[in-house]
Formats: structure tokens, C-alpha cells, sequence
């Protein structure tokens, strides 16, 4: 058995030989578990090590979602990929569907990792999605509702894909979501004309 303090200086040694090295971590129980960072604070005495919340492989497996339901303008709630491919979940489970999605899959998993070692910090799943251009939307159970029905598109732009998903999809919005994507696409073409 590995004691903390010896973990990290190990994991540290490894860090200074690869930088983009991946390290997987299984404790007595069998669940893999990945480091995202080390670092020594400027004491000397005291290291700090992030691993995933989640075990990797205890992540279940989410079934992509083909078709959109038909919401006659009552609102969708869940993420959309780059790729124009929407995964629902519940409102207020953006986060657990992000964690899911990006543990699930080892290219996302890999870029969390990726813009987590470039800002300096460990990122989770959803802020992850969200550099990675993938748009979170939702309304509540119980209707939409202007202060809470929402569709962020990132400051980075969006993809051919969920463009045509959105003409696509357009009808299934809720009034606040086509409110904010108008707003959007109003807000892109007058900063590229």
C-alpha cells in the first residue's frame, strides 16, 4: 500500500518525465479512478492530488438518442454535440449527463484532461462540454418558463451540424429558447458583417 504523500511524489517524478502522461488509479475495490493533477504547494510538506469524482469504470453507458421527440414547442432539455447529435436528460441533470458522457467516452475524457492541464486547474465533465462547443438547453418538468427555460451557445461559436439540428429541432424549442438562439445567430452576424 502507497501512503498519499508517497503517491504524489511518485506521480510528481512521472509529470516531470511526461507531461501528457495518463494516470489511472484502482483502489481495493476494483474501481479505476483517473489523476487529473498533482502539485507540491510551496511548503514543501503538502501536495495536492485531484482524481475523478466517478470511477471510469462504473460510468454507465448512455444510449445516443436518434430521434427528438416531438415537444410541440414545449422545450427540450439536455446537451447537443458538435456533431448535431442531442442527449436528453432531466432538468437540473445537465452535470451527471456531462460526467456520464465524458468519463463514457476516452477522446472526451482526454480533452477535459487536455484544457484542464492548459487553465491550470482539473475542469469537470460539464465545463468540459462546454469548451468543446457542446450546447446544455433545458426547461423545467413543469413547463417552460421565461426565468428558467435556457440554451447557451458558447462565446466559441457552433457547428455546421447543430445549425441544421436547430432548423431541424427549431419547433420543439420552447418561446425562450428560440428567444435566446434568435439572439445568438442575431449577436454572430452582426459581428461577422
Amino acid at each position: 500500500m502507497v501512503k498519499p504523500r508517497e503517491l504524489a511524489e511518485i506521480l510528481l517524478r512521472m509529470a516531470d518525465e511526461d507531461e501528457d502522461m495518463e494516470v489511472k488509479i484502482e483502489d481495493k475495490n476494483g474501481n479505476v479512478y483517473e489523476v487529473g493533477h498533482v502539485c507540491q504547494y510551496d511548503d514543501g510538506e503538502r501536495y495536492e492530488i485531484a482524481i475523478s469524482a466517478i470511477p471510469l469504470n462504473k460510468v454507465p453507458e448512455k444510449e445516443k438518442e436518434e430521434k427528438v421527440e416531438n415537444q410541440n414547442g414545449k422545450g427540450l432539455t439536455g446537451w447537443l454535440s458538435p456533431e448535431g447529435e442531442f442527449s436528453p436528460c432531466e432538468y437540473g441533470e445537465h452535470y451527471k449527463l456531462a460526467t456520464e458522457i465524458v468519463y463514457g467516452n476516452n477522446d472526451l475524457n482526454r480533452e477535459r484532461v487536455r484544457i484542464g492541464h492548459e487553465k491550470g486547474t482539473v475542469i469537470d465533465g460539464e465545463e468540459a462540454l462546454k469548451e468543446l462547443l457542446w450546447i446544455p438547453m433545458g426547461v423545467p418538468k413543469w413547463g417552460g418558463q421565461s426565468d428558467m427555460d435556457y440554451l447557451f451557445i458558447s462565446h466559441l461559436g457552433r457547428t455546421e451540424a447543430q445549425i441544421k439540428w436547430f432548423e431541424e429541432n427549431y419547433e420543439n424549442l420552447s418561446e425562450t429558447q428560440k428567444e435566446k438562439l434568435e439572439e445568438h445567430i442575431n449577436d454572430y452576424l452582426e459581428l461577422n458583417n
